[in-house]
């Protein structure tokens, strides 16, 4: 990549007007800028969106739904027993289950979903709102959390290692269950909790007080 100066000189005669190009090469200032980017907003292990770059995009969601009165969900996941892991096989064997699950985990999503690494053993995935009801939002958020489940209940392959995990699994629709992003994550985050006491493995739907809607949507 290259940045082009031009200056203009005029002539001593006939108004004859002299131009100068300086050459700038900016590859490096421009890797630089994009692994700055990187760091920012992606994590490190997974590739994933971090939880910044989550944020901005639930924010960008809500803004959108307050227009086309759609609705979309968040499906928050944690691997159950992660701790394990490390402490059996090495923090090289969680980071790969990490990548892994990653991976599992977009090979499920549409393009315009956003699957992210919030932290530890914690994903998050923004399901975009396109769905013209929360029954609608409801149920496509309990087949997509179900299919994760399904694909993390499969064998990992860690170098000689063969492992198995399961995941607590909770998800929300918005913008009926939060109208700011951090909102959300906490209705998702305690949905997921739900999940967890009842032994891990399974998915749950956060419940507000005045919603009549149950977790058995999840299946």
């Amino acid at each position: 990549r290259q940045w082009v100066t031009i200056t203009a000189i005029p002539g001593e005669k006939n108004g004859d007007t002299k131009y100068i190009a300086v050459l700038s090469n900016i590859t490096e200032q421009y890797q630089l800028e994009q692994e700055m980017h990187q760091l920012a907003f992606y994590d490190p292990l997974t590739s994933l969106p971090n939880r910044r770059l989550l944020i901005n995009r639930i924010k960008q969601e809500l803004a959108m739904t307050q227009r086309s009165e759609l609705f979309g969900s968040v499906i928050y996941l944690d691997i159950d027993k992660f701790k394990s892991l490390n402490d059996r096989f090495g923090h090289h064997a969680g980071d790969q289950l990490l990548i892994q699950v990653a991976q599992r985990i977009k090979a499920i999503l549409r393009e315009e979903d956003t699957a992210s690494r919030i932290g530890g053993d914690e994903f998050v995935i923004l399901i975009h709102a396109t769905k013209s009801t929360i029954d609608k939002a409801l149920n496509s958020a309990a087949l997509i959390s179900n299919k994760i489940k399904d694909q993390l209940n499969k064998p990992f392959q860690l170098d000689d290692i063969t492992h198995y995990i399961t995941p607590s699994i909770g998800y929300t629709v918005y913008p009926d269950n939060g109208y700011i992003a951090e909102e959300l994550l906490k209705n998702a985050d305690q949905a997921m909790y739900s999940s967890k006491n009842k032994g891990g493995n399974s998915v749950s739907l956060f419940q507000s007080e005045n919603e009549n809607h149950h977790a058995e949507l999840a299946f």
